[in-house]
Formats: C-alpha cells, sequence, structure tokens
C-alpha cells in the first residue's frame, strides 16, 4: 500500500493556525517526491499527516485507494526520520537497528537477518558492535535510516533529515539515499528538502508549498523553466529569472499588465546574427560582462519602450517606461562592447509570462496554471 492520495485536506493546529489548506496530491507507487518551501509553509504537517501523527481537520488521506484516516500511525507501515535523530545512546548500532523489531516480537533469526541485510545495504556492517558517541554524523543518520528502513515500510518520509550536516557528508548520505530507492522500487519516498538544489536532484516530482498551499506539483525541469506564479519565481532557483514589466497588446488596444519572466540560459545574443524566426527579439544595449556563478554572463539594459517583436496568442509586448531594467543573460561567449546596441533572442518556449494583478502565470488560450496537481 504505497501509493498517496490527498484529497482536500486541512489541518489546524492549536489557536487556529492553518498548516495546510486544501491540499489535494496524488503520488503512485515507488515514487520519489521531493517537498520544498520557506519555513513554516507545511512541509513536515504534510508529511506529519501522511504518518498519522496529525488528524487532517478536512478531507482524507488515501494509501492505494482505501482510505488510513482511522489507522494509528502504527498500523499505516509508514517509517519517517527526522533531523534530529534519537537512537539510543546505551545499545550498539545492531540494537538500534532491531530496536522495532524486537519491539514487535519478531524472532531473533529474522531480526538478525534483517538488520544484516539492511546494514549491508547501507554500508554499515563494519559499525554494528559500536555506539553513537563512536560515530561520525553521517553514521549516525544512516544508522537512523537502517532502523526506519529495517521494518520494509510501504512508505518513507524523511523530514530536512541532512539539514544539521556538513556538505561533504550530506553528499555523500543523498547518493546513498538515491541508490536505497533504486534498490527499493515499490516504497514511495516523499522527502522535505532544506535545499532546493538537493530536493531537486533526489525527486522525480517536487512539490512547492507555501503557507500551507501546493504552489505546484511537477517534474524538476518544469519548474525551474516555467514557475506557476511570481512567488515560485522569484523562490525556485533564488530568484534567477529575469522579470521585465510590460503591457500586452491585441488589435492595437492596451491589455493587461504583464512581466516577462525568462531564465538567463534561455536567452542568447543574435545581435550579431540573425534570430531563428520563431525567437523573439529585445533591443537592449550592452553595460559589458559580469559574474553569473563561475562563469561569465552579459548585462544589458533595456531602452525604455522597447518592442518584444514577434507574437504570442496573437498579441505583443510592449515594455514600459521604467527607466533602466537590467536583464541578466546566461551565455558566456561572444559579448559585444560595452554601449553597442543588441539583439537578444528568446525562443518562445521559454517565455513565461506572468499576469501583473495576479501573479500567475498566463497560458496559451488565455488561462493561468492554477491546475497544479497534474
Amino acid at each position: 500500500m504505497s501509493a498517496i492520495e490527498l484529497k482536500h485536506v486541512t489541518l489546524e493546529y492549536p489557536r487556529h493556525v492553518t498548516a495546510l489548506r486544501d491540499v489535494s496530491l496524488s503520488f503512485p507507487e515507488g515514487a520519489f517526491i521531493s517537498l520544498i518551501g520557506p519555513s513554516g509553509s507545511g512541509k513536515s504537517s504534510l508529511l506529519r499527516v501522511i504518518a498519522g501523527l496529525a488528524v487532517p481537520k478536512e478531507g482524507d488521506v488515501r494509501f492505494d485507494g482505501v482510505s488510513v484516516l482511522e489507522k494509528k500511525p502504527q498500523e499505516r507501515n509508514v517509517a519517517m526520520i527526522f533531523q534530529n535523530l534519537a537512537l539510543y545512546p546505551h545499545m550498539t548500532v545492531y540494537k538500534n537497528i532491531a530496536y522495532p523489531l524486537a519491539a514487535r516480537g519478531y524472532p531473533k533469526e529474522e531480526i538478525r537477518a534483517r538488520v544484516e541485510e539492511t546494514a549491508q545495504l547501507l554500508g554499515l556492517q563494519d559499525l554494528l558492535e559500536k555506539r553513537p558517541r563512536r560515530l561520525s554524523g553521517g553514521q549516525k543518520q544512516l544508522t537512523a535510516i537502517a532502523r526506519a528502513l529495517v521494518r520494509k515500510p510501504d512508505i518513507f518520509l524523511l523530514d530536512e533529515p541532512f539539514a544539521s550536516l556538513d556538505e561533504q557528508t550530506r553528499s555523500m548520505l543523498r547518493a546513498q539515499i538515491r541508490r536505497i530507492h533504486e534498490q527499493m522500487p515499490q516504497t514511495t519516498f516523499v522527502y522535505a528538502a532544506h535545499d532546493q538544489a538537493e530536493a531537486f536532484a533526489l525527486g522525480e516530482r517536487v512539490v512547492l508549498l507555501r503557507a500551507g498551499s501546493v504552489l505546484m506539483h511537477d517534474t524538476p525541469q518544469q519548474m525551474c523553466a516555467h514557475p506557476a506564479d511570481l512567488f515560485s519565481a522569484s523562490f525556485i532557483g533564488g530568484g534567477r529569472m529575469n522579470l521585465i514589466p510590460g503591457e500586452m497588446l491585441r488589435d492595437g488596444e492596451t491589455g493587461r499588465e504583464i512581466l516577462l519572466g525568462i531564465l538567463p540560459e534561455a536567452i542568447k545574443a543574435a545581435g550579431r546574427g540573425d534570430p531563428q524566426e520563431d525567437d523573439l527579439t529585445l533591443h537592449a544595449v550592452s553595460d559589458g560582462l559580469v559574474r553569473w556563478g563561475t562563469g561569465l554572463a552579459g548585462a544589458f539594459t533595456i531602452s525604455g519602450g522597447s518592442l518584444l517583436s514577434g507574437a504570442w496568442e496573437n498579441a505583443k509586448v510592449l515594455f514600459r517606461e521604467n527607466g533602466k531594467a537590467q536583464y541578466i543573460c546566461g551565455q558566456s561567449e561572444g559579448w559585444p562592447d560595452i554601449g553597442e546596441a543588441v539583439v537578444l533572442a528568446v525562443p518562445r518556449e521559454n517565455m513565461n509570462i506572468y499576469d501583473g494583478a495576479t501573479g500567475k502565470r498566463l497560458i496559451p488560450g488565455g488561462g493561468t496554471n492554477n491546475d497544479y496537481d497534474s
């Protein structure tokens, strides 16, 4: 029972604190789902609802289509680990891993077989007789993971388990988690991540939460390329997306106020060559070279009132007079000299247009992408 479905789940804590608001999500069996969002967005609360540690005020939680709201946490075959470890300091690694099985009365022979199998999976076979005080931070976390996995859960929940560890240890543990998931193809992993890069590296799909609501549920590639709204565009990737204010023109009349959102890597300088027929072009003035990460990037200044050539739903986009709007571009070769007039080319499929009033991304047909649970 490892397929998870949440239907219109609302969770409230005391004093009317709403942790989750009408959340509907579906995770297939064997998936690896990452949860991201700012502090207080509802990531941990979502895990607690799945585990049965928190009971929603409204909605339903189903495993393989069967409601589990009436089932206690120990009846759901869900394992969960947290950032703060709870290893028993007086027990060896072997006994820490074996504890959940011993507490349930498993035979000693089966306990030993399962512990050794799990220790082998996580590379702990040479540490079974050590106590937690003799382990590194990464080894302690692996022991906690082993203790959770030894029961062979249907669903494995991880609540920012590596946030307090150094980057080298986190990198090692990420590789271990990925390998474990590959060897447990029927177990569904749901991972609340502190680090976006970690979430995108591990998750087949990613859920972005804000104030208890789901903003996006999509693949990492789609989330980065086409954020659902202005908050998503500013949050994902640390605000890398260029957002340029303008107006949409239809049939010669001024339409709604919009923001054009384009990722740096989607842009190329086309001033020294003709843009492709389907490219949208933007006239700008070069401000020279700046650094972007470890590589060079071009900084351009858009002159007020510049026209973005091309069509989007039979409309043109006009940038309002707004002083100097800097436009950061990700390509690192062939930049023009400072002050040189250039044309920037944007493939149409890499353009995002956001409604200036609602902040939602507009999609072909005049709608918005409100259907996040796809």
